[in-house]
């Protein structure tokens, strides 16, 4: 378009409050745009190919889908102010399993502002809360109840027609607080599913002590490291202190843990970490072993105390 693009009118639309049907088509694209798109308020994106009959046979079924998905949006726009309303921490998924509204409470409770979430999976809300990825109750609302008792207890109907459980796994560096997570699931006046509520407060565990400030040292559990974006410890399980070769040590700074050429691989996770709130899988050698130890890491976004952070789970690669 002469003067303009299509990332300057999609935002002049919705900046106006025009939730038209807006799909961003383009030979052009790149997986920056891609995302700025969508956290825009894009309803879809897609790139044009080599083959414009199927290009075009693609572009129209999105068109009919995304007019489909507005027409029945009026739903979906009521659950959103409803969202923003709850005085508690809480989120809205689309049908399609996206993030279509987290209100200010959830932002504080996770350090994510909601303009780096909109229209992405639920997984950025599991590890925010639980710091690294795994269903939340919203994901196993029509899930069998033995799938469900896997990740959480005391689950229970609700006068409203919602379900509540809390969750079996603590926050990161919490072991005596746990997740009260309470899920509705709404549809149309057609029985069309519309999306899906859920509300999530912190709880203290009674019997349970979590003191501030104490790092946590588990003998069980998956080998994780939380950081913050200087490459701070803040917890440590046994098992990465196993694999990083630091039992019995107080690691202060991840660097004391990694070998110096693996350095500007973690500066540039987290930086990239820092502006996309992705999951990203990088290798890395540790000092342990003379240097040799090379370990797979998922790192994502977490928070610790209330507090933005960055969870590195480790899985020992080979040496050498």
């Amino acid at each position: 378009m002469p003067g303009t693009t299509g990332i300057d009118l999609l935002q002049k639309l919705r900046a106006g409050g025009n939730e038209i049907p807006f799909i961003i088509f383009t030979g052009k694209g790149s997986q920056k745009v891609a995302i700025e798109a969508l956290n825009l308020g894009a309803d879809y994106y897609l790139k044009k190919g080599r083959h414009p009959r199927t290009q075009l046979a693609v572009l129209r079924d999105t068109i009919e889908k995304a007019v489909q998905e507005k027409k029945g949006g009026n739903s979906l726009n009521e659950l959103k102010k409803m969202v923003r309303a709850i005085p508690d921490p809480a989120v809205l998924f689309d049908p399609g399993g996206k993030i279509a509204e987290w209100n200010g409470l959830l932002e504080k409770m996770t350090g994510i502002p909601a303009k780096s979430v909109l229209g992405h999976a639920d997984h950025l809300l599991s590890g925010a809360l639980f710091g690294s990825p795994r269903p939340i109750l919203a994901d196993l609302v029509l899930a069998p109840e033995e799938l469900r008792s896997r990740f959480y207890t005391g689950i229970k109907s609700d006068p409203d027609g919602g379900i509540t459980g809390m969750s079996v796994s603590s926050p990161p560096g919490c072991p005596g607080e746990r997740y009260e997570e309470h899920v509705r699931v709404y549809y149309d006046d057609r029985n069309t599913l519309t999306g899906i509520v859920e509300v999530i407060r912190r709880k203290t565990v009674p019997g349970v002590v979590s003191l501030p400030g104490v790092k946590e040292q588990n003998k069980g559990g998956s080998p994780r490291i939380v950081i913050d974006s200087h490459g701070n410890v803040l917890s440590i399980t046994r098992a990465a202190q196993v694999i990083s070769g630091t039992e019995g040590r107080d690691v202060k700074n991840i660097r004391e843990i990694l070998h110096s050429q693996s350095y500007p691989a973690l500066e540039s996770d987290l930086k990239t970490l820092a502006r996309v709130p992705i999951g990203l899988i990088s290798e890395y050698v540790l000092t342990a072993g003379g240097g040799k130890t090379r370990v797979t890491a998922r790192i994502s976004r977490t928070t610790h105390e209330g507090l933005p952070a960055f969870s590195i789970a480790l899985k020992r690669g080979e040496r050498g």
